[in-house]
């Protein structure tokens, strides 16, 4: 069983490997810009739904909530690449169209994160309480 499980996390890496290396392309992006923008967004994201200082300090810490931002992220990015692009397509236009995929407004309605990630952040405010 482990070795299924880990065979399809192989499988999965590989995958959003691909996805980022075609949304870099479509961008005109890097993977430091690329990162940079999940993890901007990722904050916009904490700051806006967690509102409260101290917690929003144990989200941004907490590896459970970046590891579902990421999926989250890459569901999109999986969308993105659905669309056909023209040759000599416009990049901005193709930004815009990203932005749009990733706008956080109806994850901020709809979304919320999972179970792991708010033991995540009680683990994280005790280890801080501790201190």
């Amino acid at each position: 069983m482990a070795e299924k499980k880990q065979t399809y996390i192989a499988q999965r890496k590989a995958e959003i490997a691909v996805i980022q290396a075609e949304i870099c392309a479509l961008l005109g992006w890097n993977e430091m810009r690329y990162g940079q923008f999940i993890y901007d967004n990722g904050l916009d994201f904490i700051n806006r739904y967690y509102k409260l200082e101290e917690l929003i300090q144990c989200v941004e810490r907490s590896r459970a909530f970046w590891n579902w931002w990421k999926v989250i992220w890459w569901n999109a990015d999986e969308s993105m690449l659905t669309f056909v692009f023209p040759d000599g397509f416009n990049q901005q236009r193709v930004y815009e169209l990203y932005c749009h995929l990733h706008n956080i407004d109806p994850l901020l309605r709809e979304t919320l994160p999972p179970a792991t990630v708010w033991e995540d952040i009680k683990n994280i405010q005790k280890e801080m309480l501790c201190r």
